[in-house]
C-alpha cells in the first residue's frame, strides 16, 4: 500500500507536470500569436502613450505653423510698406523732375507752372491746397507730397507733355 500511495503520489505529480507543462505551452502560443493577457495589457498602454505623443506632436506643430504664418503675415506687411513708400517717394521725385525739366526748357512763369501742378492733381481727384500768398521768392518752399495710383504717372506724363505744347510749341519731348 505505501507503494501505491508512491505510485499515486508520482502519478499526480507528473499529472501536475503535464498541466504546468501544457499551460506554458499555451501561454506560449499565445504569447506567439500576440493574444497573452500581458502582452495586450502592455500594448493597450503603449498605444496610450503613442497616442498622446502624436496629440503633442500634433499641438507643437499647429502652434508652430501659427507662428510661422504671423511672421511670413508680418513680413509681408512689412514689404507692402516699404513699396509704398518708395513707391510714393519715386513718383514724387520724378513729378519734381518733370517740373524742374519744365522750368529749365520753358520760358513758362511759375504761377502758370504751379497752375499745371495743381489742375493735373484737381484732375486725379485731390484737394489741392492753395498756397499761401508769398510776399518773397526766398519764402517759396513748399513741397506737396502726394502718393499716385497705378497709371496716373503716364496719364500725368500725358497732360504734361500737351500742356508743354500749348505752352512752349518749340520744344520737343
Amino acid at each position: 500500500s505505501v507503494a501505491v500511495s508512491i505510485l499515486k503520489m508520482g502519478g499526480r505529480a507528473q499529472s501536475e507536470a503535464q498541466t504546468a507543462s501544457r499551460k506554458c505551452e499555451i501561454e506560449l502560443e499565445q504569447a506567439r500569436n500576440g493574444t497573452h493577457a500581458r502582452i495586450t495589457a502592455e500594448e493597450k498602454r503603449l498605444r496610450e502613450i503613442k497616442a498622446t505623443r502624436l496629440a503633442g506632436a500634433q499641438h507643437t506643430r499647429e502652434h508652430r505653423l501659427k507662428a510661422v504664418q504671423s511672421q511670413y503675415d508680418a513680413e509681408r506687411r512689412a514689404a507692402e510698406d516699404e513699396f509704398a513708400r518708395e513707391r510714393g517717394v519715386l513718383q514724387e521725385r520724378l513729378g519734381q523732375d518733370v517740373i524742374d525739366r519744365q522750368r529749365r526748357h520753358t520760358k513758362v512763369e511759375a504761377p502758370e507752372l504751379r497752375a499745371i501742378t495743381r489742375k493735373m492733381r484737381q484732375m486725379r481727384g485731390e484737394v489741392v491746397a492753395q498756397p499761401p500768398k508769398v510776399t518773397s521768392k526766398r519764402d517759396v518752399k513748399i513741397c506737396y507730397a502726394v502718393p499716385l495710383r497705378q497709371g496716373e504717372v503716364e496719364e500725368d506724363f500725358e497732360t504734361m507733355t500737351g500742356a508743354v505744347h500749348q505752352l512752349a510749341p518749340h520744344l520737343e519731348i
